[in-house]
């Protein structure tokens, strides 16, 4: 089956007249189209698209919610009407890039939920950029309109619109003109990258919204808790294919947070027992 993959993204944030608006700009590509990479390995084809919902260049946050929103109500109630048989597929949150044909990162369609799509475009648009902040990292915005073949151009007379713009007053002037031109023709307006370069928007993101540092302080707690495994030592920490321990352990200074990862280790194929044990002694932890 054919779908599509979203790789990235990196928003612009429009300041539309007062109203707070985005492009979301989306780097996606189909599952089954393939290129040669300038090592000459076969990798799936990815390119930067504007992701207008409703058909719109601008959308405020509400506008991308309510859009998903909608898809979620439409495919909820198809599936509601179809006949029931043995191939049946009950409708499913968890596996909304199913119905969708949509897939996030490294993640199948029947493992893109509809939170983990709609976060796409709420967290986009909580990272976007402005144009300036996106030309000061040689990224520029450029306007213009979908693509429609040479002889189509020679049947309406009209020439394509493409405008690099600087700001967003340049940007809302652009928008009107390339509408204006294609005005009954079908021929959308949309918005490139120039200068957006696969691994830039990782690079950009943690420039401009470098996660804050928690600075740790010392504090004595009378009560602290260790997980005890079996008779061999006490919890660190589960990994992918692991649990691991030593005789020191890992201290946890909430009785609710011990008792919740207690409850959680239990619940799982663990072969051994684990229990909690608690130091009344005062400690002093950093936290």
């Amino acid at each position: 089956m054919s779908y599509e993959i979203i790789y990235d993204k990196q928003f612009v944030k429009v300041d539309n007249k007062g109203t707070e608006m985005y492009i979301p700009m989306i780097l996606i590509g189909s599952n089954n189209c393939y290129t040669i990479d300038y090592k000459g390995r076969e990798r799936r084809v990815r390119n930067w698209h504007a992701w207008g919902v409703n058909r719109n260049v601008l959308n405020s946050v509400e506008d991308m919610v309510g859009y998903w929103a909608n898809v979620r109500a439409r495919h909820i109630a198809d599936n509601k009407a179809e006949d029931r048989d043995e191939w049946h597929t009950q409708y499913s949150d968890d596996a909304f890039g199913y119905w969708t044909s949509i897939a996030v990162g490294s993640k199948h369609t029947s493992k893109t939920s509809y939170k983990t799509l709609t976060g796409i475009f709420t967290t986009g648009a909580r990272k976007s950029l402005t144009i300036e902040q996106l030309a000061s990292e040689n990224v520029r915005v450029i306007v213009k309109n979908t693509y429609y073949p040479s002889d189509k151009q020679t049947e309406l007379g009209i020439s394509p619109y493409s405008l690099v713009v600087e700001n967003d007053t340049e940007l809302l002037e652009a928008i009107a003109q390339c509408e204006d031109r294609f005005k009954g023709t079908g021929i959308r307006t949309t918005v490139e990258f120039a200068g957006m370069h696969e691994e830039k928007p990782k690079r950009i993101r943690k420039k401009y919204f470098a996660p804050k540092v928690r600075t740790k302080v010392a504090t004595v707690v009378d009560e602290s808790y260790r997980i005890k495994v079996g008779s061999v030592g006490f919890f660190v920490k589960e990994t992918r294919t692991n649990l691991r321990y030593n005789m020191t352990g890992k201290v946890f200074t909430s009785r609710a947070t011990v008792l919740r990862k207690l409850k959680q280790l239990q619940s799982k194929n663990y072969k051994c027992d684990f229990e909690v044990e608690v130091n009344h002694t005062p400690i002093e932890v950093m936290v």
